[in-house]
């Protein structure tokens, strides 16, 4: 250092120096954690609120949280139940549809080999869901109440394949449309149960319009 320097002079501008660098140093760490904090904060808030997109491959639920069907053989009951079914569906945000069957050739045995109705039921209710319902309306009729469907077109689908089992067992003659069924959702063709079975009852013989139909017969209790 020169002699002629003034040393208190020069200290006060070194210690002025070393604050002014203290100064940035704390200001560049600051913005810094400020970023960091402020990214970490909307990351939080993002995955608290993000919710998986609905696809029919990974979030679409397996079945209802409860069985809204009891089995009873009971009309009312049965209607009652389909209303809760579409409730229930409706929170998760989607349907309930209908497809409705008529077997005249299981009953009048001229279906080959020992099909039955109920044997049919019962393939039926192998091919869905746990929460999804099979009824048996009168001695030829079955209803299929089918939940947690995102599209009409879903509901096709699972009629095809229950017309695929049906046709297997001899319950469906040559010459019927490629689907064979009557078809109905909620809330489209009714918000009651009865509406529904009533609308898909209509599709159903629509699809027949040569056919004679019998009169159905009163159904449960």
């Amino acid at each position: 250092m020169p002699e002629d320097v003034d040393l208190p002079h020069y200290l006060r501008m070194i210690a002025a120096a070393i604050a002014a660098l203290a100064g940035l140093y704390y200001l560049l760490s600051r913005r810094g954690k400020d970023a960091f904090t402020s990214a970490d904060t909307e990351a939080s808030i993002s995955s608290s609120d993000w919710r998986p997109a609905l696809d029919r491959h990974s979030s679409v639920p397996r079945h209802l949280p409860e069985n809204p069907f009891s089995g009873s053989e009971n009309l009312a009951d049965f209607c009652i139940e389909i209303e809760d079914a579409a409730k229930a569906s409706a929170l998760m945000s989607r349907a309930v549809g209908l497809i409705y069957f008529e077997f005249p050739k299981l009953v009048s045995g001229a279906a080959t080999g020992e099909a039955s109705i109920g044997a049919l039921a019962d393939d039926f209710r192998l091919a869905l869901r746990p929460t999804d319902h099979v009824a048996l309306l009168g001695q030829d009729q079955i209803v299929v109440v089918v939940c947690l469907l995102a599209c009409r077109k879903d509901l096709e689908t699972v009629a095809s394949r229950l017309s695929a089992a049906a046709r297997r067992r001899g319950a469906i003659e040559e010459g019927a449309p490629s689907l064979p069924v009557g078809l109905a959702m909620y809330p489209s063709d009714g918000l009651e149960g009865q509406a529904l079975i009533d609308a898909a009852r209509k599709h159903y013989r629509d699809l027949w319009p040569t056919k004679e139909k019998p009169e159905t017969p009163a159904a449960g209790g």
